[in-house]
């Protein structure tokens, strides 16, 4: 039976040294796309699909999946093929689960492993989602045993007993994946002024929009999230998860632990704006009338980002970071630089939407 692993596929994960790639499919793409000889950056990447600038949060409870960049748009998946067709590949997305309102027949595991396995044979990594742990994206770019087993990096390979430093192997991988991307054709990479336009419109219209699939989106999601912060009692949540990890829905709402991991989701995607100011400053050098608009939203968007770290300065990773967590005090004081970098953030896109006026004239 057949074995195939291809070359040159980098490691992803969160953090790696002191370098973050806080979205799995941004990070699986970029893995992707550099063993195909391709040079786009992971900020190349944020800034193409938009995900480099979006926050998203369920009202009302403390939802895990708040991260999740396919919730961020309608259509589903929208930020992913918003990227894809900026870098030059035509890609289907072919669903195992059920999943909002995508448009897609399911396909079963004997589709789904000749789909992978027929990709990689071309040379072509897959963009998995799920695998391993929760349906977040992964790359996978081997298989064993004519698919049998498959091969990849996982951003959560390291909590199911993985080496996270070493390419996963996985066997009976089909109940846990909800579906994957498949690069299909090779196409002309389209003008990168016009794909820059049309991810600063995505982004204008994510911050205003409100509400997508019932968890609000952009300027509302802020809102929502750190009124949450501040007001939500904690007072009867178990400092820990019930079982001591993750479990139902329950389990993160019902316990601070659960909360604190959902509010750092939060913060994962309010940093991404810090992540992706490579892939802005580099507009601004290739288009110099971009430059009065892009340094002072770059300016804006780095004090923004701040936040994604700025808890460090009063709590660490461990109980006694929890037990102050908890405290109503210390989520006033978080909640109150939330709100003065949510202003950061409506100042950066108020500059956005100066230069599309300015294209538009």
């Amino acid at each position: 039976m057949d074995s195939i692993r291809l070359e040159h596929v980098p490691r992803i994960a969160m953090f790696i040294g002191e370098t973050s790639y806080l979205t799995p499919f941004v990070g699986s793409l970029y893995a992707s796309l550099k063993s195909l000889g391709e040079s786009f950056t992971y900020a190349d990447l944020l800034g193409l699909s938009g995900a480099g600038n979006r926050l998203r949060w369920y009202p009302g409870t403390w939802d895990p999946s708040n991260v999740d960049l396919s919730q961020c748009e309608n259509p589903p998946f929208t930020p992913h093929f918003r990227a894809l067709k900026a870098v030059g590949w035509d890609a289907e997305v072919r669903l195992t689960k059920s999943f909002k309102d995508a448009n897609s027949n399911l396909v079963d595991q004997e589709t789904a492993q000749k789909d992978i396995v027929n990709s990689i044979k071309l040379g072509r990594p897959v963009i998995a989602m799920g695998i391993i742990g929760p349906p977040e994206c992964c790359v996978v770019f081997g298989y064993e045993n004519s698919g049998e087993s498959l091969v990849g990096w996982n951003y959560f390979q390291g909590d199911e007993g993985y080496d996270p430093e070493k390419p996963f192997t996985k066997s009976e991988w089909f109940g846990n994946l909800w579906g994957y991307f498949l690069l299909t054709n090779k196409i002309g990479i389209p003008d990168p002024r016009q794909s820059a336009i049309s991810s600063f419109r995505a982004i204008v219209n994510h911050f205003h929009q409100a509400e997508v699939f019932g968890a609000k989106v952009g300027l509302s999601a802020w809102s929502a999230m750190l009124d949450q912060l501040e007001k939500d009692d904690f007072s009867k949540c178990s400092l820990d998860f019930p079982e001591g990890s993750p479990g139902d829905d329950a389990s993160w709402q019902n316990s601070v632990k659960g909360r604190f991991m959902v509010y750092c989701d939060a913060l994962c995607q309010i940093y991404e704006r810090h992540n992706v100011l490579p892939y802005y400053r580099n507009l601004s050098q290739s288009f110099p009338e971009w430059k009065a608009f892009l340094e002072p939203a770059i300016d804006a968007w780095e004090d923004c980002a701040s936040y994604g770290g700025y808890l460090w300065k009063y709590m660490g990773m461990n109980n006694e970071g929890l037990e102050k967590f908890k405290t109503p005090e210390l989520r006033k004081i978080l909640a109150t630089e939330g709100y003065r970098c949510r202003e950061k953030d409506k100042e950066a896109i108020a500059w956005i939407e100066k230069l599309l006026s300015k294209e538009k004239s």
